[in-house]
C-alpha cells in the first residue's frame, strides 16, 4: 500500500503503531504534572476537554487487552479506594456485556 507523503504521520499512528495498554488500574491526580506515557500522549485532548485528573482501568476480553474505561474529573483530586473499586466493578460488567454481545452477533450471523 502506497501512502501519500502528506499522510505518512497519520498512517504510522493508525496502521503501524500499536496502542499502549496499561494492565493495571492507575490514577492521575494532576495531568499537568503527570509524566506517564498515556497522559503525555493525550495531554492536549485532556486539557481541551477540561479534565484535570482521571482514573483508568483496563478492559480485557478472553485475556486480551481491548481498551480502558476511564473516570475523568474536571477537578484536581485523588480518587478514593471506593471510587477505584466502583470503576473496577464497572469494568467487569462491561467485559461481561461485551462477551454477551459477541455471542449474540455470532448467533445472528449464523442464521
Amino acid at each position: 500500500m502506497e501512502v501519500p507523503s502528506s499522510h505518512e504521520s497519520l498512517y504510522f499512528k493508525i496502521i503501524k503503531k500499536k496502542p499502549i495498554y496499561i494492565r493495571n488500574t492507575y490514577t492521575v491526580s494532576n495531568i499537568e504534572r503527570s509524566e506517564d506515557i498515556v497522559t503525555l500522549n493525550h495531554m492536549k485532548a485532556l486539557k481541551a476537554d477540561g479534565f484535570k485528573s482521571y482514573c483508568s482501568t483496563p478492559l480485557e476480553y478472553q485475556g486480551n487487552m481491548i481498551g480502558h474505561t476511564v473516570l475523568f474529573s474536571d477537578q484536581l483530586r485523588d480518587f478514593s479506594d471506593n471510587e477505584i473499586n466502583m470503576l473496577q466493578d464497572q469494568r467487569h460488567q462491561i467485559e461481561k456485556r461485551l462477551s454477551q454481545i459477541k455471542d449474540e452477533v455470532i448467533f445472528i450471523l449464523k442464521k
